[in-house]
């Protein structure tokens, strides 16, 4: 249209991207700057604490603003924890009688944000101890200094978990000068920086792009309804591949997209619901039940902030169970106590839930009805208030079913493969399944805060698609076997199992290879001579890497599924395998010609003077080697050697067969080597030859003889 114009406007958004971003053909969009009205703001830099210490960090210049400043002080912290901290710490010193302490965070009931947002009564000073909430979003009147702690909160998407987490992070350069103009809007003030000036410059320039840690899980449904592809788009900063990835994974697994990224009849009615596509599929699934009014509530329960609120300086946390919310949402609580629920509720939240509620179900007037529709199985059967939450909240969230570890206890596998706990004290603690909604995303183990209890027959009903018979067969460890069991699973859940009376012979010798690979290879019935006749073709390997194959240990445990699968026919437990023909199976690798020419190339022994006949040692390096007694080797100017001419080591003995001498150049050893040897034996051992001449003596196995 040749009449649109565009204006992009920001305080501190990079201007030059976004000018590149909607050039045309005649060059980058022009860029125009306004100064606003602003006043001085002197800034000061104090050495940065440890984040734990932040709240005793901040007091001091907390106090060092009342008394250089003569207005109100406004407190930057990460969030709401650090806040509750801070303001118990100012409660517990002396305040000048005309200041008062004021928090202000997302979380906080409506009446609370409003005071935090009126100017104070006429004669008053107020602290506001804020989260990043107070940087651009609204301005606090009477503000005259700033307190900025350094630190903010930011949700960051992982794409792995598909969970939501909070992060602690620096403030970026931009943030901290909208932390520090807050101090100026209304006349001079002052800024105090819990950080170094030379850290702030170390600092990113802007903070973090949303699209870069968001859930893209919405975006990618609306760019799917519009049929466009995100290829198709020029974005300020990239969709990452990842999230989309999971985006498009989750969207497929709701029902929204189709194989292909097509967006689906059941997609078409999801968009048409202002709401994250889980809470949307939650209502339009509902449908098959007749339950979308309670869709409608725990779709409204979860888009807003929870009605149920911790007095302040309560440590116990709030109980996770979504039905009890449920309850006095829908249960017409006006009159009812703060103890009928066991928790503080918030009325001005409960008010607002129930606009969202009549929102969402003067929507659901646009859904096609499913009551009678083939696709579920009892459809016609409104299943039990009990199983109704959770049975809804797994068609949204069915990565987050929740698996008990062991009966009564607080920690769960989810059906994503991630693990996630209960507080102990949880009333939910025991239930063996649970749809986890709300986590707080930590990578090793989730703290579960909202969930509902859900049975395994409602899960194996409502999630049939998903829910997936497969054979597992698995080496235990204890039972020394492969365990075989025929399993029910819901991702990574064994929803029910039993064993398996005639396993897959392939996937048992391939579980009863990792048995081995775990156990070691000793645990197979070698013998002393098949591990000299390996020990030879190891060392032809090192000879002739291209001709003969590598049988060591290590190769061979790594390619255990190649070569030994077929010869484990019929065996499943450890001790089967001593009926395994494991020569049979390593001779199977070796090409004919190696198998003919093996005795040729790395004999088994040679034979001495004597006519014994004398083993030759292959070690994993070095040279072979043999151990003979020094007497039977007399007369002999050379040692052994392999076809190939490399000499064998002599390990020459004494007549107690102990090392007394090695060589491989036995015309050598007789030549200077011997004369000592002889000197220091013939005392020891005087019944046996030890001649001067020893080239000129004949070899023997024997003492020599008595005198008669």
């Amino acid at each position: 249209c040749e009449n649109l114009r565009l204006l992009v406007m920001s305080a501190t958004l990079e201007a030059a991207p976004v000018s590149n971003l909607l050039a045309d053909d005649q060059g980058d969009a022009p860029l125009i700057t306004v100064e606003g009205q602003s006043f001085p703001v002197v800034v000061t830099h104090y050495p940065r604490v440890p984040r734990h210490q932040l709240a005793n960090g901040l007091l001091p210049l907390i106090h060092q603003a009342l008394q250089e400043t003569r207005g109100s002080v406004l407190v930057f912290l990460p969030g709401q924890g650090e806040i509750r901290q801070t303001e118990r710490a100012l409660q517990s010193r002396e305040l000048p009688a005309d200041v008062e302490v004021v928090p202000l965070y997302g979380d906080l009931d409506m009446q609370a944000q409003r005071r935090a947002t009126q100017a104070p009564e006429a004669g008053k000073r107020r602290i506001t101890l804020s989260t990043s909430l107070a940087e651009t979003a609204l301005t606090l009147p009477d503000i005259q200094a700033v307190v900025d702690g350094g630190w903010r909160r930011e949700p960051r998407f992982d794409p792995g978990s598909g969970l939501t987490r909070l992060e602690t992070v620096a403030v970026s350069r931009a943030a901290a000068e909208q932390r520090r103009g807050r101090a100026g809007r209304v006349c001079a003030g002052r800024c105090y920086r819990l950080y170094s000036e030379n850290d702030l410059g170390t600092r990113s320039g802007q903070s973090t792009a949303e699209m870069a840690s968001a859930d893209l899980a919405p975006l990618l449904l609306q760019l799917a309804a519009w049929g466009t592809p995100v290829e198709d788009l020029r974005w300020l900063t990239t969709p990452p591949e990842a999230a989309l990835s999971q985006a498009r994974q989750l969207l497929q697994q709701l029902g929204a997209l189709d194989d292909s990224g097509g967006i689906t009849e059941a997609g078409q009615a999801m968009v048409t619901l202002p709401t994250h596509p889980r809470l949307a599929h939650l209502i339009v699934e509902a449908g098959h039940w007749r339950a979308r009014s309670s869709a409608c509530a725990l779709a409204a329960l979860l888009s807003e902030r929870d009605l149920f609120r911790t007095a302040r300086g309560d440590a116990a946390p709030r109980e996770a169970d979504l039905r009890l919310r449920l309850d006095c949402l829908q249960g017409g609580t006006a009159g009812a106590s703060d103890a009928d629920w066991n928790h503080k509720v918030d009325r001005q939240a409960l008010k607002r839930l129930r606009h969202v509620v009549r929102q969402f179900e003067g929507l659901c007037r646009n859904l096609p009805d499913l009551s009678e529709s083939p696709d579920l199985p009892e459809t016609g059967e409104k299943p039990s208030a009990d199983d109704l939450p959770g049975l809804l909240l797994a068609q949204a969230y069915p990565d987050r079913i929740a698996q008990a570890r062991a009966s009564g206890s607080p920690r769960y596998l989810l059906s994503n493969g991630r693990g996630a706990r209960l507080d102990e004290q949880d009333s939910l603690v025991g239930r063996d399944y649970l749809v986890a909604v709300t986590l707080d995303g930590q990578a090793r183990e989730s703290r579960i805060f909202l969930a509902a209890p859900v049975s395994a027959p409602v899960l194996e009903s409502a999630l049939a698609s998903q829910v997936l018979t497969r054979d597992n067969l698995s080496w235990s460890a204890a039972d020394k076997a492969v365990v075989a069991r025929r399993e029910l699973r819901l991702g990574a859940l064994v929803l029910r199992s039993q064993p398996l009376a005639n396993p897959d012979s392939a996937q048992l010798a391939l579980a009863l290879c990792e048995g081995i690979r775990q156990q070691g290879l000793d645990c197979l019935p070698w013998t002393e001579a098949l591990r000299h006749w390996q020990s030879r073709v190891v060392f032809l390997h090192r000879l002739q890497p291209g001709d003969c194959p590598d049988l060591s240990d290590p190769t061979l445990l790594d390619t255990l599924e190649d070569w030994l699968p077929v010869w484990l026919a019929g065996m499943q437990r450890l001790s089967h395998l001593q009926r395994l023909d494991l020569g049979a199976a390593l001779r199977s690798l070796l090409p004919g010609s190696i198998l003919t020419q093996l005795d040729q190339l790395v004999p088994v022994r040679w034979k001495a003077p004597t006519g014994t006949g004398v083993t030759i040692h292959y070690p994993e390096s070095g040279a072979p080697y043999s151990e003979v007694r020094l007497q039977e080797v007399f007369g002999q100017r050379e040692g052994p050697r392999l076809s190939g001419g490399q000499p064998v080591l002599l390990h020459l003995l004494s007549p107690a067969r102990r090392p007394i001498a090695v060589t491989d150049n036995l015309a050598r050893f007789w030549e200077v080597g011997y004369p000592d040897v002889r000197k220091d034996m013939r005392g020891r051992y005087p019944k046996h030859p030890w001649p001067e001449n020893p080239l000129e003596a004949e070899a023997t196995r024997r003492a020599k003889p008595r005198k008669s």
